[in-house]
């Protein structure tokens, strides 16, 4: 549909988009605000090209037409209100011809509870996307699966063939948790968290991505200081299919001369997509990036480092790159955690790392992770475990995996805007005092289903 002359538009980047992760597609929005409505549309352009238009924009004469080079993808969402998008929107006082409403969107979302708590936390995060789908008019087809322990018990397999076959068909996944103590047995055959590393391998997920970011609400939760911890907001990418968790294993021997071994295997390629990847969205943040590896001890580490190098010469010239070790990175992020920005390590570095800074925050319960690959489906989860000591209590805090829901909605289905509305309910529902026992730190809580209640409350609005 046209405009007259005297609908506003712009240009601009949200604050909350400049920490997404992206070629900057999800990032720069083209907003069109009349008096009743602002429709808006992402750029497929990366942002550094469109923040160079819009700089070379600005130089032009205000009256003549001026749009970045590129197409713009106007399938994406229409409709927020105005004030709610504007007040992060500078605008550039440009014109463009037209738009058109976005269709509303089928999309296939496997659940995948697993165990523990797993259940509990889903099932608000299904909540929320039903609401979500609701009030924009989409049609999100909701099935559950087997994964892990419960799987394990079902059909002696910790990822049946099933849920395979149905993750492949979906759009995006939701996990839950995997594991707890009744499988914890060194002895087994098999354990719950096979089936999250076969899941991985099956669909290609080689990044896994952590945001490591403060919520203003809950900095005095932290374990740390808030003059250490104010103003954190990293982003980890982890790889994720290649390492010693995939590495060739197996026992020798028996009784005093038995021994046991793991190998840590990464190629070339392995290291350079996921560099790339973490440059890519550095460039979209801070404009910096830092590998952590072993290179003074471990071989695996020492090709990691020279080809990240050479990838960061070649392709990224312009992003600020260090190269920090594994254990001083492990201490870096307790004194000074704010002054990293984009992260990028192995496989269990990854692992280690991510589980420490997770508790810069004050709880692993507020904390969403993505695990993408090269197209296909993605896999969206909290990062905490199975918490198998307060499952079926409905004391478990669901907002990590809520807010894991707004990830599959932004990576997966494209849904910006929709993802940005769970995570300002999220805000709100801190910002009005309401906490989980994790969060509480003693003091008064609320529930799991509680907790879902005051976000659905806030979408509503």
């Amino acid at each position: 549909m046209g405009f007259a002359m005297e609908t506003g538009i712009g240009v601009g980047i949200s604050e909350r988009g400049r920490n997404q992760i992206g070629d900057g597609s999800a990032n720069i929005m083209l907003v069109f605000a009349d008096k009743k409505t602002t429709r808006w549309a992402t750029f497929g352009n990366s942002a550094k090209m469109v923040r160079r238009a819009l700089q070379n924009a600005q130089n032009r004469d205000a009256s003549r037409s001026a749009s970045p080079d590129g197409r713009v993808d106007l399938h994406q969402k229409p409709r927020v209100l105005a004030g709610e998008l504007l007040s992060y929107i500078q605008c550039f006082g440009f014109s463009f011809p037209s738009v058109r409403e976005a269709s509303p969107l089928k999309a296939k979302i496997v659940l995948l509870p697993g165990d523990g708590i797993g259940p509990e936390i889903v099932a608000q995060a299904q909540r929320v996307l039903e609401a979500v789908a609701s009030r924009f008019g989409h049609e999100f087809e909701f099935s559950s699966h087997l994964i892990g322990g419960i799987a394990i018990d079902t059909c002696g397999d910790p990822l049946p063939d099933e849920t395979v076959a149905a993750c492949k068909e979906s759009s995006a996944i939701l996990l839950g948790a995997v594991g707890g103590p009744k499988w914890d047995d060194p002895s087994a055959k098999t354990r719950p968290e096979a089936g999250l590393l076969k899941i991985r391998k099956e669909l290609g997920l080689f990044a896994n991505l952590r945001p490591i970011r403060l919520f203003d609400q809950l900095i005095d939760a932290s374990p740390l200081k808030r003059e250490i911890i104010e103003g954190t907001d990293i982003l980890f990418f982890r790889e994720l299919t290649g390492g010693i968790y995939f590495g060739e294993s197996g026992r020798e021997g028996s009784g005093d001369t038995e021994s046991a071994y793991q190998k840590m295997i990464y190629s070339v390629p392995e290291v350079q997509r996921i560099v790339r990847l973490a440059a890519k969205a550095a460039r979209n943040r801070e404009n910096r990036l830092t590998s952590v590896d072993k290179a003074n001890v471990l071989e695996p580490s020492r090709l990691w480092r020279s080809v990240a190098a050479k990838v960061m010469a070649d392709e990224f010239p312009d992003v600020e790159y260090d190269v920090v070790l594994v254990d001083s990175m492990a201490m870096h992020l307790i004194n000074r955690p704010k002054d990293f920005d984009v992260v990028v390590t192995g496989n269990m570095f990854g692992d280690i790392l991510t589980d420490e800074a997770s508790m810069l925050p004050g709880s692993l319960g507020m904390l969403p992770s993505a695990s993408l690959g090269d197209g296909g489906p993605g896999l969206y989860e909290p990062i905490h475990g199975s918490a198998p000591d307060i499952a079926g209590k409905g004391i478990a805090n669901p907002l990590a995996t809520i807010l894991a829901s707004a990830m599959l909605l932004r990576h997966s289905l494209g849904l910006g805007e929709e993802a940005e509305l769970i995570e300002t309910a999220v805000e709100s529902v801190l910002a009005d005092g309401h906490r989980t026992a994790d969060l509480a730190r003693g003091g008064a809580s609320i529930g799991t289903e509680a907790m879902g209640d005051a976000v659905m409350k806030h979408l509503a609005n």
